[in-house]
């Protein structure tokens, strides 16, 4: 890795947060992942939980744009967090995911939750926020999906 790379790394590594233990940061972040993926859902879908289907990704980007691209959803959760939570969902429900807790090569004691297939690791604590630049039809997400999808 360049000494650029190595600096970029440490600095993404300094938002993540810290535990002492990979035990106790799978305990602490798969909780969050749930409640802000619970929280998301009661506001996006109150009459009944949603198909998890790559289709209901366009429906969410679009409520993202509408909504004014909210950084906090109703229930007190970080809507990017949310964003890429579901994401990761949907992956894992429908091509072959599953979420992992792993420990951040570049800062030891912090950790990211993410999805992983094989030797694809998506980590998706920080969210996704999707951009309007390049993004015209409003399904970034979507894209995203296929993108990994098989």
């Amino acid at each position: 890795m360049s000494h650029q790379g190595l600096i970029v790394a440490r600095l993404y590594g300094e938002d993540l947060p810290t535990f002492a233990s990979l035990a106790a940061a799978t305990d602490s972040l798969t909780s969050y992942k749930a409640n802000t993926v619970a929280a998301f859902v009661r506001e996006l879908f109150p009459n009944g939980e949603p198909t998890l289907a790559p289709s209901s990704l366009r429906d969410i980007e679009a409520w993202y744009f509408n909504s004014s691209c909210p950084a906090v959803g109703s229930g007190g959760y970080l809507v990017p967090h949310a964003l890429g939570f579901y994401l990761g969902e949907v992956l894992c429900h429908n091509a072959g995911f599953c979420w992992v807790v792993e420990e951040f090569a570049f800062r030891p004691g912090s950790y990211e939750i993410g999805i992983k297939k094989n030797l694809l690791h998506l980590m998706l604590t920080k969210g996704r926020r999707p951009a309007l630049e390049r993004n015209a039809r409003k399904n970034s997400l979507f894209r995203e999906y296929n993108r990994y999808a098989p």
